[in-house]
């Protein structure tokens, strides 16, 4: 799946192209919740990633007016399925987002049952909502050097002005954004990048690769 989005991509500006990552990964990671607020199960099947893109805007992405996620969701209904289906489109996200999200703060996870079954029996009820929260949020963006060592990638992000942290346990170094407000860079415009100074990684897998020895 990310080799087809990637090809779908890469004709696009920067700006719109991480839109289209956070629109793809944002709605397989709150699809349970996206169905149950929508009632997919009415909906017209060809309508269903349609009505999803839409209702994902209006509930997680502020910076997109709700006007502007409805009318595009309209018109990508009408080029998917036809005039017919417009009407369908516009009436329900429109309601979506008077409820101000209503049936998606009552979904019970995004997470499927059987999942949630077995973290409760391990870890018990408030760990499982903990583990389950922690789960459904953006991952941070987490260097790992290698060619560079860790000091020296810390040196160079300082320098251009880049916050960063230690990963937990260690595992990488945590780069943040300047104030809440502002956006983490994307990867290549960092220092070390073209140099193969570093990699992104997550911590887990880092930690796999430490405690195995790996070299």
């Amino acid at each position: 799946m990310t080799d087809a989005r990637d090809r779908h991509l890469a004709g696009l500006a920067e700006r719109d192209r991480r839109l289209a990552y956070e629109l793809s990964a944002g709605v397989l990671r709150r699809q349970r919740e996206l169905d149950t607020a929508l009632e997919l199960d009415r909906a017209d099947p060809r309508l269903h990633d349609v009505l999803r893109l839409g209702a994902y805007q209006l509930r997680w992405l502020t910076r997109v007016p709700s006007h502007a996620a409805v009318s595009t969701s309209v018109e990508l209904a009408r080029e998917t399925v036809g005039e017919e289906s417009t009407g369908y489109v516009n009436k329900t996200l429109r309601q979506l987002h008077r409820d101000a999200g209503s049936g998606m703060r009552d979904a019970l996870t995004t997470h499927p049952d059987w999942l949630v079954r077995r973290w409760t029996t391990r870890f018990g009820p408030e760990e499982t909502q903990r583990l389950i929260a922690w789960n459904d949020t953006r991952p941070p963006l987490v260097l790992q050097s290698i060619r560079w060592s860790l000091d020296r990638l810390t040196d160079e992000l300082r320098a251009s002005g880049i916050d960063t942290t230690l990963a937990p346990f260690g595992a990488g170094l945590e780069v943040r954004a300047a104030h809440p407000a502002s956006r983490i860079p994307h990867p290549p415009s960092l220092p070390g990048f073209a140099e193969g100074g570093w990699i992104v990684q997550d911590p887990a897998h880092a930690l796999v690769a430490r405690f195995a020895a790996i070299p």
